[in-house]
């Protein structure tokens, strides 16, 4: 059975005035938003301790010992002129 989630999607919609499809689409990534809308929305999530539900995916995958022990996170690096 799944657990219930302490602080749902409607806790930072609520505080902030906001519905809940616009702090969704703000946490995914998605366009619609002004860019202070979007950084307030990260702020109260943050602040009330909200994670999407890849979020915590990637958390919980984190904390399991892989047996390569190779490191699940990469960096790209482009050369100067390309940028």
């Amino acid at each position: 059975m799944p657990r219930k989630k302490a602080v749902t999607l409607r806790d930072p919609a609520d505080r902030l005035g906001l519905g809940v499809y616009t702090v969704s689409k703000t946490l995914r990534g998605l366009p619609g938003m002004s860019e202070a809308t979007r950084r307030l929305v990260f702020a109260t999530a943050r602040e009330m301790n909200y994670a999407t539900k890849a979020q915590e995916a990637g958390l919980a995958a984190e904390s399991i010992a892989y047996a390569a022990g190779k490191p699940r996170r990469f960096v790209m690096l482009m050369p100067a002129e390309f940028m």
